[in-house]
């Protein structure tokens, strides 16, 4: 008996073999996906967790002025803190061969041979500097690469005012430098910056820190209060010109690292109900529309003894088959989408070895998943099967029962001709069905809107960063503080400057209410500035006020504070003087270091420090003809540790949008599989129930033409309707997953073009025009004599 409902159980398969592979092609994308996202989630965990731990990155990290190496004794006597690593840490110009432009390099002293140092490097290639070693680097592995170098190359920079050549010993990597670039910088650009070690005693020499250190990192106990080691920290590290300790949750590497994979995780908790929910929809509506074909073979089964269960189980078997083999299809893909794209973000994260943890657990839970999904679906038709009774069973199903619809009752007669009338009488008489028909479209034109919106969203911030906010082409920092009209007018007289404009970066304590930050604050000059310039909305320069701040939208949210409200801040540097100032105005800010910034009056800002008139660095406008000789003057410029390109920052923010524009392109083809598989199923069932009734018509004169039209105008009349609900559920989306993306250096504001919404509903309508093709041609080959022939 089981050998014969196994062979009727091939039959059907192979009988409905074009829906099956439907569901198939949807399970799978959704196996897949679930895969892909789950294997490269774990891959980041689990391979950040193994660096972070081999090579002991800190927990706590601080700057100083110049803090003597005793200091690092008092640390190390904190309780909690069970490692104390001191460094030099100074920004440098570089001039690399090939590279017309300043590039800027960070120094970091190496830790000494017989130290176990925090923040170790992983060497690649090459070694270690050796003591003494006064003109030899180890260099990142990311800028080595970019800009053609390798172990025995040599370059030059610009160290406390005097030209050095160094030459590249090693390559190396460090947990410290996954995610990092010039401080204010939209995206790293691992052309323009890099990461050198150098000799402790040689950077101590250049810098003038003997028996001193500028940079100090901490491990802490398991268990240890990280809050209240800063606090004593910044109390012991104060007197030497500490701007402020901060933990590993602040690090701009670590919090970008931890951002995206908190946008992974956010992804598959919006993901698994949209896929649980199609594939839910299509296997219960195929096995409904089988079982009720499959009438009166339910009440032969019965009647020659096979039991309810046995009759369940068969049909049981069809929709895990089904599933079983869309599963297998998308653990197979995901495992390999799911390298490709962890292998992406290894690139780009530059982590020394790649832990791709596609494990069994992996496996399991979007297997889960997807027989979820089953169980909902399909298994739930399943309970009619096992209700029929033989003698019911055996008798066709009772024509359905014809009355006037809602709008005839209501005194609306249904417009159009006869097929038309006859499209919107089936869409009425069955709500459920044509309410859940839509819906499956809804969600996957959600499913695609949604990627495509965030992609507006980020070239939108992208235009309005660099050309509405930030329209300097150049913008070059001091290494101190200098005197503001000489260093502006030395600027100014620089060949193919064009304008410059001042600004003065300092850090500060903020504080209102309970909440307090440590920020940046930037001081410009009064009014409107005309190159860097803070805005109200997408596109409307804010001036900046003689008295009082403007404070990004950010840092307004945080703190709770509105326009009018009086914050206060202690300043970090020169007096460190403790003010009270109203907020004036809230600008837009979408860029990391904007993110917890205020910008007030320059020369308000000067009286309050109280060390004269001065600027820590200059915007600057160049004449594109003349920068080549620019660049030659910047590279030798002692007074400069470092110059940033906004064309340069372009191309690398293009870079970024090219990967996610392939990731946008995969989400597309997740989007069509699924139309297809709801639209083709539908359109079958519904050619399936109705075959009789438009053979009927095929034989009253109604021509080919005539008979798909009501089968394609139902499909597009719920098309219609699903897609505006698929927009508004993909804007929605959109806006979760912009808000996910926020991190330390990022926040898209939510922008969508109509060009997003027009290419999802071209997506949507070419996806259902094919899949309705597909079943129209059923319609051209009808056996009008075979269908009409009356059952026995």
């Amino acid at each position: 008996m089981t050998r014969a409902l196994n062979i009727k159980l091939m039959r059907d398969f192979w009988r409905m073999r074009a829906q099956a592979l439907a569901i198939v092609l949807v399970t799978a994308a959704g196996s897949a996906a679930f895969v892909m996202l789950l294997g490269t989630l774990h891959s980041l965990e689990q391979t950040q967790a193994t660096y972070y731990e081999r090579y002991r990155f800190a927990d706590i990290f601080d700057n100083v002025r110049r803090a003597p190496d005793a200091r690092a004794v008092d640390l190390a006597h904190i309780a909690g803190v069970r490692k104390v690593t001191t460094r030099i840490v100074y920004n440098v110009v570089l001039d690399i061969g090939g590279m017309s432009e300043p590039v800027n390099g960070l120094l970091v002293s190496q830790p000494r041979p017989d130290e176990d140092a925090l923040n170790n490097i992983y060497i690649r290639r090459g070694r270690l500097v050796q003591p003494l070693g006064t003109d030899e680097v180890v260099m990142s592995e990311t800028f080595a690469d970019a800009n053609h170098l390798d172990v025995g190359s040599s370059f030059y920079a610009v160290i406390k005012g005097h030209r050095r050549k160094l030459t590249v010993v090693g390559i190396g990597l460090s947990p410290e430098y996954i995610f990092f670039g010039v401080p204010g910088t939209m995206v790293p650009d691992d052309q323009r910056f890099g990461v050198l070690w150098m000799d402790r005693d040689t950077l101590a020499s250049a810098f003038d820190l003997r028996g001193a250190f500028n940079d100090v990192s901490l491990g802490l106990t398991p268990g240890a209060n990280a809050q209240d080691v800063i606090d004593r920290v910044d109390a012991i590290l104060e007197p030497c010109g500490g701007i402020g300790a901060y933990a590993r949750k602040d690090h701009v590497s670590h919090a970008t690292l931890n951002g995206d994979i908190e946008q992974l995780r956010a992804t598959i908790e919006v993901a698994a109900p949209l896929f649980l929910g199609v594939v839910a929809f299509l296997l219960n509506m195929l096995m409904m529309r089988h079982i009720e074909t499959e009438r009166e073979s339910i009440g032969v089964l019965k009647a020659f003894g096979y039991s309810n269960q046995s009759v369940a189980w068969h049909y049981a078997k069809l929709v895990l088959v089904i599933v079983v083999l869309g599963i297998l299809a998308g653990l197979v893909g995901g495992a390999w989408l799911g390298r490709m794209v962890t292998q992406k973000y290894a690139a780009n994260y530059h982590f020394p070895f790649l832990q791709y943890a596609i494990t069994t657990s992996v496996f399991a839970e979007a297997a889960v998943v997807q027989f979820g999904a089953a169980l909902v679906g399909g298994f739930g038709s399943l309970r009619k099967a096992v209700l029929l009774q033989p003698a019911v069973a055996i008798r066709p199903p009772p024509p359905p029962v014809y009355k006037r619809t809602l709008l005839e009752r209501m005194g609306l007669r249904l417009f159009g001709d006869q097929p038309t009338r006859m499209i919107l009488r089936h869409v009425l008489r069955w709500p459920v069905r044509s309410g859940l028909t839509a819906l499956g479209i809804a969600l996957a034109t959600t499913i695609l809107v949604a990627p495509l919106a965030v992609l507006d969203s980020a070239k939108h911030m992208v235009d309005v960063h660099f050309f509405a906010s930030e329209r300097q082409d150049l913008t070059v920092a001091f290494a101190q503080t200098r005197a503001s009209s000489p260093a502006l007018q030395a600027m100014s007289r620089e060949p193919g400057v064009l304008q410059a404009e001042p600004f003065r970066a300092t850090l500060a304590d903020v504080r209102f209410g309970a909440r307090q930050r440590r920020i940046t604050v930037l001081g410009r000059p009064g009014g409107v500035n005309e190159l860097s310039r803070p805005l109200a909305g997408q596109s409307e320069p804010l001036g900046i006020p003689s008295a009082g701040i403007v404070i990004s939208n950010t840092l307004a949210e945080w703190l709770g504070a509105v326009k009018g409200d009086f914050i206060e801040l202690h300043f970090l540097e020169a007096r460190r003087p403790l003010v009270r100032l109203p907020v004036t105005a809230i600008a837009q800010a979408h860029v990391g270091l904007a993110f917890f910034m205020l910008h007030m009056d320059l020369d308000r800002l000067n009286a309050l420090m109280g060390d004269g008139d001065v600027i820590t660095g200059a915007h600057l406008r160049v004449d594109a003809t003349d920068r080549e000789p620019l660049y030659d003057q910047l590279k030798g410029t002692p007074s400069i540790t470092g110059a940033v390109s906004s064309t340069a920052q372009l191309a690398a923010m293009h870079r970024i949008m090219a990967q996610t524009t392939r990731m946008t392109i995969l989400l597309v083809a997740f989007a069509a599989a699924i139309v297809f598989g709801v639209v083709y199923n539908s359109a079958r069932i519904s050619l399936a129930e109705r075959v009789g009734e438009l053979a009927t018509m095929r034989m009253l004169g109604f021509t080919r033409p005539e008979v798909a039209y009501i089968l394609l105008g139902e499909l597009a009349l719920l098309t219609a309707v699903a897609v505006p609900l698929g927009c508004l559920g993909g804007y929605l989306l959109a806006w979760k997953l912009t808000e996910g993306t926020s991190n330390e250096m990022f926040r898209l504001p939510l922008f969508v073009t109509r060009a997003s919404y027009g290419y999802a509903i071209l997506v949507i309508a070419g996806t259902v025009l094919l899949s309705g093709a597909a079943v129209v041609l059923r319609v051209f080959r009808f056996d009008l004599i075979g269908i009409l022939k009356t059952r026995e």
